[in-house]
């Protein structure tokens, strides 16, 4: 899978008409978890904006890879400023989104200071049908001991789930833990045929 400089497609509610073969890898998490920062350390460039004020991206980013897969940016969940009755309309176009078939995996960007909430279980279990990557961004601001402490607590909390998802420190600053999770992605996103 090719991550350099994904061209941006729309923004919108849909994913569209999709190449064949095409597969969506989703990015996902709370408001100013870092998941444009994220998408820039993992694609070498400043294509997805980043914003200071939490809660900027207001509907799915669309981009697409040399090679035809997507990756789609949800807006951040649990931003207090956002009226009730937008978040009401986030969540339920994302609800439907989020059941896509060509969606081949669910990245879920934390911050790793807070590791899991709730709305990070509920969006996780609207995905069960797909694995996940769960990114505990801003790890350079943790010591090791505490990293690999708050890798284990996240493992823990996805229970029986966590044989098909994956949680990886990582640094979209440092861009630690961006070589593992292109890794990663790249076997979600192309499976060997007799697995699909």
């Amino acid at each position: 899978m090719d991550f350099d400089n994904p061209t941006f497609l729309r923004s919108g509610w849909t994913a569209g008409k999709t190449a064949p073969g095409a597969r969506i890898a989703v990015f996902a998490g709370r408001s100013n978890a870092g998941k444009s920062s994220v998408l820039n350390a993992l694609c070498g460039g400043r294509f997805a904006r980043a914003a200071k004020t939490p809660g900027r991206t207001r509907m799915i980013n669309l981009f697409q890879l040399r090679g035809g897969h997507l990756l789609a940016d949800l807006p951040g969940y649990g931003y207090a400023k956002t009226p009730k009755s937008t978040q009401n309309l986030w969540r339920k176009n994302i609800a439907r989104f989020l059941q896509n078939p060509k969606i081949g995996c669910v990245v879920l960007v934390a911050d790793a200071r807070r590791g899991l909430g709730d709305n990070d279980f509920a969006l996780l279990q609207l995905v069960r049908h797909s694995p996940a990557l769960v990114l505990l961004n801003k790890a350079d601001k943790l010591n090791r001991a505490d990293i690999r402490k708050q890798t284990q607590n996240t493992l823990a909390q996805l229970g029986g789930e966590s044989a098909k998802n994956a949680v990886i420190p990582f640094s979209a600053t440092q861009k630690t833990g961006a070589d593992e999770t292109r890794k990663n992605l790249a076997k979600l996103m192309n499976p060997p045929a007799n697995s699909q």
